[in-house]
């Protein structure tokens, strides 16, 4: 069973308008069906990062990987705290 999402990713972002921020992309502006077509191109997902006014500020990539990378410095940073 997969965890839920800590962010809003892929078809549950609403804002229309998207800016593209991180490496090869940054500063991107897109509509959102361009965004998600260029996160799925890529394999990778669109993922919200801010909302300003009538712009998404997202970035693409590996979710799972990211919430992995996150819970591995996470036990990292309580396993240090204990010693």
């Amino acid at each position: 069973m997969k965890a839920k999402p800590q962010h809003v990713l892929n078809d549950s972002i609403r804002k229309q308008k998207i800016k593209i921020v991180g490496e090869n992309l940054n500063g991107l502006v897109l509509n959102l069906n361009e965004a998600l077509s260029k996160a799925r191109e890529l394999g990778m997902d669109l993922v919200l990062m801010k909302e300003l006014n009538d712009i998404a500020i997202c970035k693409i990539m590996n979710y799972e990987k990211y919430l992995y990378e996150l819970s591995k410095n996470n036990k990292n940073k309580i396993g240090r705290a204990h010693v």
